[in-house]
Parts: structure tokens; sequence; C-alpha cells
């Protein structure tokens, strides 16, 4: 400015906005500003594991996270406004994530004087949903199912018990909540069977039941497993511990009908490392 020899204090204040404003890549930790923010990024992130279930690493993500905090208060402070090019796609498939993201920043906001916008708490979000798709470090197998519950604990685990004993040589994840769910690699996936409605991503067929299905629902998962290609309905049969035993039983007496499911349950994990591949 000097060398076009402009004087402008207005100039000079609008210049210092916009390069606040922006993304920083590194700060200053003596800076007394950032000493005040650290404190909310480490109460954000114990708030949004205790709001979500999830188990997000403080020492990960507390550092990056005060950074991005500190260009979210200054655009507050001076009032300019981000405008996020993909809010609706985060709103829509990163929807638990983004509430939960919402409820977590309150005490920000308050400290603040001011209300972020959807844009702002998109961004935020984003921060958590990439700890915790770091926080999954193996890789989906392929053709797996996903067995998504309301809390990825409890009845859920019986769900997974009662798909892995009915349908053998199918991959099954282990259960997991929405908000894992939303962050997954879906990759390989081929189907999701949840108890809870959800959002369909990359247009993943979703199969919604009880977490203890009746008749009726074991017949929705048979015609989901069949269509989704991992299966045959003569496959079905076949594997079918409990269609075995209701064979056997019309024709002689079981003597210890759990022993013998054990024995059979044993028998065809076996036989299905070699037959069932699909």
């Amino acid at each position: 400015m000097n060398d076009y020899h402009i004087d402008n204090s207005n100039e000079v204040d609008y210049l210092v906005k916009l390069i606040n404003s922006s993304q920083f890549a590194h700060v200053n930790w003596n800076d007394d500003l950032i000493q005040k923010l650290k404190p909310f990024s480490v109460r954000m992130i114990s708030s949004f594991n205790h709001l979500s279930g999830a188990h997000v690493s403080i020492k990960s993500i507390s550092d990056s996270l005060t950074v991005h905090l500190l260009s979210t208060y200054y655009r507050a402070q001076y009032n300019m406004p981000f405008e996020y090019p993909d809010l609706k796609s985060i709103q829509q498939h990163y929807h638990h994530t983004f509430e939960i993201t919402r409820k977590v920043v309150v005490p920000f906001e308050q400290y603040i004087h001011h209300t972020l916008s959807d844009d702002e708490i998109a961004l935020i979000a984003i921060y958590f949903g990439g700890a915790i798709r770091e926080q999954k470090t193996s890789t989906p197998t392929q053709n797996e199912v996903l067995v998504v519950c309301s809390s990825g604990i409890g009845t859920s685990r019986l769900l997974l018990q009662q798909l892995e004993s009915r349908y053998r040589g199918i991959h099954f994840s282990s259960p997991m909540n929405v908000l894992q769910y939303e962050n997954s690699d879906l990759s390989n996936v081929q189907l999701v069977i949840s108890t809870i409605k959800l959002n369909t991503q990359r247009n993943i067929p979703i199969t919604t039941v009880s977490a203890f299905p009746s008749e009726l629902e074991w017949k929705i998962i048979d015609n989901a497993i069949i269509k989704a290609g991992l299966a045959t309905s003569d496959t079905l049969k076949l594997f079918n511990v409990d269609t075995l035993l209701d064979i056997v039983g019309n024709y002689a007496m079981i003597r210890n009908p759990m022993g013998l499911k054990l024995a059979l349950n044993d028998y065809l994990t076996q036989l299905t490392q070699n037959l069932f591949k699909i």
C-alpha cells in the first residue's frame, strides 16, 4: 500500500479482518487469546464424547480444533460469515454428527456472544467426523454388511449373534451407532441392517428391523441379502442351523438340542470357509 501511496486506515482494518478470519496453519501458543480458547476445544471434545458415546481422543484434535476456533472467533467478531460450499450434503449425510456438534459449541457461542451459523458448525463437525474415521483402522471386508443400532451395544450385539448364526459365510460388522455409521468407509459395504431409520449413503440399501426380528422380518432380511448378491435362496436354506434342526427333529428324537446346535454350528463354520465365497 505504501508503494501505491495509499494511506487509508479503513483499508488496513479490512485487510486485518480478512487475514484473521482466514484459516490458520500455525499460531503462537503463548498468545492470550489462544490460551483462552483451548479450554473450549477440550470441553467441546468431552461433551461430544458424552453425547455421542464416541471416544474421540482429546489429545488428537484439541490443538487443531483450537487453531480453528481462533479463526471462527475472528469471523464472528468481524461479522465476516463463512459459506460452506457443500452444507446440505453435510447436514444430510452427517446429520447426527452435525446436530451433536451444534450442541457442544454452545459454551463457545456464549463466550463470543455470537450464534454460529450452520456453515461454521459444519466445519467443526468435520473435525469430529475425521477423528472418528481415524479410529477405525481396520480395512473393511469386501461385501461387508453393516449392523447399525441406536447405541451400538446391548441388544445390538444379540442381533449380531443372530445374524452371524443364521447367515454363515457373510461378514457382518461389529455393531455401530449412528455416529460411527455416518463416518465409516462404505466403499466395500453391500448392505446395511439397522434397528433405526438411517439416511441412505452411496445408494447402499438399508433394511430396518427390530433388535429381535420376527419371522416376517427374517424374510425381509433374507430378501435383502439375496437382492444385494450376498447369497442365493438355496445357500440360505443350506446353511441355516435352525432349519437343519427342524428337519432332524421331524425324524429323530434330539436328546441335547443345544449340544447338537453347537456341533452343527462348528461343522458349518468349517464348511462355509470353502464353499460360501461370494
